[in-house]
């Protein structure tokens, strides 16, 4: 891996597309299974955008971040609700597990990120979401 160097951080978002299954059930989902980027960064933000509108009799979801795999550390988590997200359009930002900034929220060149939706909760019947991964890294000279 490069050295770090100035200018810096670069950050970088990610967006993965919900609909029908990854809002639908309320068993355990794999949204992104174990990716590894092959740099070091740091998660700094989990981020959920209604789409279309959600639509259920009460539903909540929950989606985590980790890193490794299923078993992984939670970084971040969101909770969308019917209530909260029953607007094309709305915003929900995560809420970063306390002390995982700089510790268990910096990831290796080696280290797998892997985002579910959590079993439980109540389904949501229609609508439809983004979910961006906001993260940071150190400028690499080569």
């Amino acid at each position: 891996m490069p050295p770090e160097r100035s200018p810096g951080f670069l950050r970088h978002m990610m967006s993965f597309h919900l609909t029908g299954a990854a809002l639908s059930g309320t068993g355990q989902l794999l949204v992104v299974d174990s990716l590894v980027l092959g740099f070091r960064f740091w998660i700094e933000k989990l981020i959920f955008v209604t789409q279309d509108t959600l639509v259920g009799a009460g539903g909540v979801q929950t989606f985590n971040l980790r890193k490794g795999g299923v078993a992984g550390t939670v970084i971040a988590t969101v909770a969308p609700t019917i209530a909260a997200n029953a607007v094309m359009g709305t915003v929900l930002a995560d809420s970063l597990v306390a002390g995982t900034e700089d510790g268990a929220g910096r990831f290796l060149d080696a280290d797998a990120l892997t985002i579910e939706r959590a079993a439980g909760g109540t389904a949501f019947s229609a609508g439809s979401a983004e979910l961006y991964v906001l993260l940071r890294e150190k400028a690499q000279g080569r």
